[in-house]
């Protein structure tokens, strides 16, 4: 019997599918998978059902989704570790400006750059939720 608690990092394959994929993420019903291109969620039951261990050593093909700068970048998915959902998992079912307005709240604090402090960054950031609310709202109160 695995320890679902304990398997978050390690590399299962589904048998029939051959699939490999990394677990990101436990909650109470679910695990997170991922692999270079995407992360499903599947119910515990399942998961202990049908993915079976996979040697890391074999795994070298699947990539480390906390480093992948382009699909997958840091100051997005932390909040993957808390929930198990990325923030664009939240803003494609909005519009653009709501959408950029939640996703500029959620990376503040959480995105680096080069030339600026953390303060500054998560200031920065918290000013474009903040422009991209106005915008939406100037946009409402000019409709008829």
């Amino acid at each position: 019997m695995i320890d679902i608690k304990n398997i978050v990092g390690k590399h299962y394959q589904h048998p029939s599918t051959g699939e490999i994929k990394k677990v990101v993420y436990v909650g109470d019903n679910y695990v997170t998978l991922c692999d270079k291109s995407r992360c499903s969620i599947c119910y515990t039951v399942d998961f202990l059902k049908f993915w079976e261990p996979y040697e890391a050593s074999n795994a070298s093909n699947t990539s480390d989704v906390s480093s992948d700068k382009v699909n997958h970048p840091s100051h997005y998915t932390w909040l993957k570790d808390l929930c198990g959902i990325e923030v664009i998992d939240i803003t494609r079912h909005m519009d653009f400006n709501l959408g950029n307005s939640i996703k500029y709240i959620l990376r503040s604090g959480h995105k680096k750059e080069e030339g600026y402090t953390d303060k500054q960054k998560t200031i920065e950031d918290l000013k474009k939720a903040i422009w991209y609310l106005n915008d939406e709202i100037n946009m409402l109160e000019r409709e008829n």
